[in-house]
């Protein structure tokens, strides 16, 4: 018998093992599969929030003190989001902490929902290293102390692995389920700037593709290079999909140990790729994942709750809503109302925080005034209507009445810092004024200088406009020189407000707006109204074209702007004195849009121009200005109209 004879009984040995190992491979797939159907089938959606809704008070898990936790019980609370936990599984302390008040929780009759940290400290960051795969911004910036969002061996180590420590605890001790805290208050931002360009992302990415590339480009080259080949969408879907499937791994590992345990995440009701991922991961038809919001914090019931239901429903996720109260954000005799309502569209309500009332002495973001008996009663009131709305049924009339309180004028500018007398001296850069102009929209806060003689009229037109579902209108009002405030009100939405007011005096005259909700604009006919952006000026939708002055010794300044959301796009476009184009930049993603000019000496000493418009890419609603400290910080709708710091 030849050698090649002599492989025949072992080559077909090895094919009869591979398939066995192949049958045995798949037999075992089929019983894994089996098991989580079973197990999904058997996942069994709490009763209770159906019968009495989420009723929660968020505290730190440092909070040991059972009187606390059953005096809250006694007001109407049904659930402890014990939330800002660093809990890991090496940390033994921690672990008997919560098991000790988990038991306190099932002797109080209240349920408990404990979180993880995706990436809050140093304990989570240790998972980068070694080997880790840290965040590549679109520009190619490496955010080192920022996880890849779909690194598998960081999210095992930070999310499942102790979400399974939860869910085992679960089994001998009062805890319903975990919440997954996004926000990495121990990286280089909260937040992930937007799709991840590492190199382990384009890598898989090309392999998935069935692409042969013998070169991933540099790291400041692959959003191009992805563009130019037309798979940035493939690249972004690809990601997406990712972010699912890791989230849909921990659903799976947790639900194997306990299938009624509960998955929560907060800020997943917010518009960004990997909240939507998520929500599509860790929800089941049976066990929905539940939004913690914290987009609610200061708004309270608006119609914003129920839209959140149509965008899962939109985006194909399994999730509900339970909407947030920051307790310091409310009056105490709003609070109860609001509370109520929050849970009409939603399974119910949580609030941030009862610190506050556990530690008198605390203060800062944390503490409440006294006397604390109107925050016990706050709680107690909704809860008490909404036992009372079930038991009545149809016949049921709410007794609490929705209010959404309105800063007054003096109260919201002296909160924004902006109710002072001018702090300036400027002077016009020309003798002329200005005709009326398109009004540019802004958000936040802004101040426009006006100087005027005495006994001449400023006139000016002010409008406030909707964004969103919250109720406060802008404020402003109108200061003399000497700090007399000359007319104050506030904007209704979609109306117009004329200001007429005779100066009293020759001088600077400030006119100073904010809002902490929807939008305002102003029109004057008066010469050189000007617009200060030292105080966060955020522009909305398309500007109109602005002007700036650059002295004489500035050899180089910088422009930018910055939009808050990935889906959100701006264009930066700058031109010089003689009207040609120096610079045109886009924002990606949340990177900014960055313009650095170096004026020739000719072109020093003059002014300047600039715009932010739509971008070629996403949807340009708003930008945040960034301004370069060198420049006068005044900005004018037309050359006419600029004023400068006097010499």
């Amino acid at each position: 018998m030849s050698g090649a004879d002599n492989l025949i009984p072992s080559k077909n040995l090895h094919r009869k093992c591979r398939k066995g190992t192949i049958m045995i491979s798949r037999i075992l797939a089929i019983c894994v599969l089996a098991l989580l159907a079973v197990s999904a089938a058997s996942a069994k959606w709490p009763a209770w929030i159906d019968e009495h809704k989420i009723r929660g008070a968020c505290d730190f898990l440092w909070v040991d003190n059972r009187d606390h936790f059953a005096k809250l019980a006694a007001h109407g609370i049904n659930t402890m989001v014990l939330s800002c936990a660093g809990l890991d599984v090496d940390t033994p302390e921690e672990i008997a902490l919560l098991d000790k008040q988990a038991d306190w929780c099932a002797e109080l009759g209240l349920h408990l929902i404990t979180p993880i940290q995706l990436c809050g400290s140093e304990r989570q960051l240790r998972y980068l290293e070694p080997g880790g795969r840290c965040y590549v911004d679109g520009g190619g910036v490496a955010l080192t102390k920022t996880p890849c969002p779909v690194d598998p061996d960081f999210w095992y180590q930070a999310v499942t692995r102790r979400a399974e420590l939860i869910a085992r605890h679960s089994l001998n001790h009062q805890i319903d389920g975990f919440i997954l805290d996004p926000e990495m208050y121990g990286a280089d931002q909260a937040d992930f700037p937007g799709y991840c360009y590492c190199e382990y992302c384009l890598r898989e990415f090309v392999q998935h593709q069935g692409l042969a590339v013998a070169e991933i480009p540099p790291p400041a080259e692959r959003v191009s290079w992805l563009q130019e080949r037309g798979l940035q969408e493939a690249y972004e879907a690809w990601k997406q999909q990712q972010a699912e499937g890791l989230a849909r791994g921990t659903e799976q590992a947790i639900h194997r140990i306990n299938p009624d345990f509960l998955i929560a995440a907060y800020m997943l009701d917010c518009a960004s790729w990997y909240y939507d991922a998520w929500a599509r991961g860790f929800g089941t038809a049976q066990m929905p994942v539940i939004a913690f919001s914290e987009t609610t914090y200061s708004t309270g019931a608006t119609p914003y709750i129920p839209r959140v239901r149509e965008h899962f429903e939109r985006i194909g996720a399994h999730a509900v809503m339970c909407p947030g109260m920051w307790l310091q954000q409310f009056a105490a005799e709003d609070i109860a109302a609001q509370l109520f309502y929050m849970a009409q569209d939603s399974i119910g309500y949580w609030v941030f925080t009862t610190l506050g009332l556990a530690l008198p002495e605390i203060g800062g973001h944390y503490g409440l005034p006294l006397p604390h008996d109107r925050y016990w009663n706050a709680l107690r009131l909704p809860s008490d209507e909404l036992d009372r709305q079930a038991s009545e049924g149809d016949q049921f009339t709410p007794k609490l009445e929705l209010v959404h309180r309105q800063d007054t004028p003096r109260a919201a500018l002296t909160e924004a810092g902006l109710l002072g007398p001018p702090q300036v001296d400027l002077r016009p850069l020309v003798a002329a004024g200005q005709t009326a102009r398109p009004a540019t929209v802004l958000r936040y806060g802004a101040v426009y200088y006006l100087l005027a003689s005495a006994g001449e009229t400023i006139t000016g037109q002010l409008r406030g406009m909707r964004t969103g579902d919250r109720e406060q209108v802008p404020v402003y009002a109108l200061i003399a020189p000497d700090g007399e405030v000359l007319a104050e009100g506030v904007l209704p939405l979609g109306q117009v407000v004329p200001l007429n007011v005779v100066a009293p005096d020759t001088g600077l005259y400030k006119l100073a707006l904010t809002t902490k909700a929807n939008l305002f604009s102003v029109v004057f006919n008066l010469p050189h109204a000007v617009l200060s952006v030292t105080e966060g000026v955020s522009v909305v939708q398309q500007a109109t074209r602005m002007y700036f002055y650059v002295p004489p010794q500035v050899e180089q300044f910088r422009l930018a702007v910055r939009t808050p959301y990935v889906p959100e796009q701006a264009r930066l476009v700058v031109w010089n004195p003689s009207g040609q184009e120096v610079a045109n930049v886009q924002t990606f993603e949340k990177v900014a849009a960055e313009a650095t000019v170096s004026p020739t000496p000719e072109q020093r000493g003059k002014v300047w121009s600039f715009q932010i418009m739509p971008a070629d890419h996403g949807t340009f609603y708003s930008a945040n200005l960034i301004w370069d400290p060198q420049l006068p910080p005044y900005l004018a709708e037309s050359p006419e109209a600029l004023l400068l710091p006097a010499e």
